[in-house]
């Protein structure tokens, strides 16, 4: 068996390969390529409400988010057994957005918050339509490309008119705004995320709310701590992953030129006091593994 899987995973791997460097689109894959690396279409499966103009109304993400988030924690169950006011987001999404409806979207602050918010409703979506998980690692089809293919890449969501992914929804974000902070808005599900914020962001505080994101991002021991016995800065894998978006973002803000900098910027006065002595140390930089374990009450 463990034989016959890594044939399939070469011969996927290889179909994949050749359908990204032919540049068909996912749409047009082969129904067995796409069976079998459990590429699906997420659907809200209800009716949009009509939107009162002018803006687009997070209203019902708000009230998802107040009613099943705590502390971070999220009750995926409740969620899954009354889905009706994320689905019926979910369908709004779909119609409206920066591109459908632009005139929603006068400013970059509201084509950002209505990226975050698509992005952390669709990952909610994403869990109870499979649920009950215990890692969004579990998701996938029988074929498994990549570490977190089948969740990230292979589930494709309605927005904005069209069919997209959280990868390419998030990269798309971290082109357009070039802030590093949106990565402690994002949260994917697991433990090691930044954690998923209770209310729905907002345009109209969105400046101030990515500043409080930003400092838990760079504050909270589980994603910035010092090691003095092990002379180490230990940092999320978050910040290896996107270490050019921190670099660029602290460059851009006059920081300096590495993501230590961004850090020592946003961190509170206790966390930035005991970095700025550990690199004057010279403590080496590692990286906790990341906890993939579903963010669940």
């Amino acid at each position: 068996m463990q034989r016959l899987r890594r044939i399939l995973a070469f011969t996927a791997g290889g179909l994949v390969a050749l359908l990204i460097l032919g540049g068909v689109l996912v749409a047009t894959w082969p129904p067995f390529a796409r069976w079998l690396l459990g590429i699906e279409t997420v659907r809200a499966e209800v009716t949009a409400f009509p939107l009162a103009a002018p803006a687009f109304d997070h209203a019902l993400l708000d009230h998802v988010l107040e009613t099943h988030v705590h502390d971070g924690y999220v009750d995926y169950s409740a969620i899954a057994s009354d889905p009706s006011a994320l689905r019926r987001y979910m369908a709004q999404l779909a119609t409206s957005g920066p591109q459908t409806t632009p005139a929603r979207f006068p400013t970059e602050a509201f084509r950002t918050a209505w990226t975050i918010n698509a992005y952390n409703a669709a990952v909610l979506l994403g869990v109870i339509d499979h649920w009950p998980i215990r890692s969004v690692r579990e998701v996938h089809g029988l074929i498994e490309p990549k570490p977190g293919f089948g969740f990230f890449w292979a589930q494709r969501f309605v927005l904005d008119g069209r069919q997209t992914n959280l990868i390419d929804l998030e990269s798309e974000l971290r082109r357009r705004t070039g802030d590093a902070r949106v990565h402690a808005a994002l949260n994917c599900a697991s433990v090691g995320c930044p954690d998923l914020r209770a209310a729905a962001w907002a345009a109209d505080t969105l400046d101030e709310d990515l500043d409080r994101a930003a400092r838990r991002l760079a504050s909270e021991p589980r994603h910035v701590q010092v090691d003095d016995a092990g002379e180490a800065i230990v940092l999320s894998q978050i910040y290896q992953w996107y270490a050019a978006d921190f670099e660029r973002d602290a460059r851009q803000r006059g920081l300096g030129i590495e993501v230590l900098d961004w850090i020592a910027h946003f961190a509170d006065d206790e966390t930035a006091d005991a970095l700025a002595r550990a690199r004057s140390a010279g403590y080496a930089v590692r990286y906790r593994p990341y906890d993939w374990g579903l963010n669940g009450t």
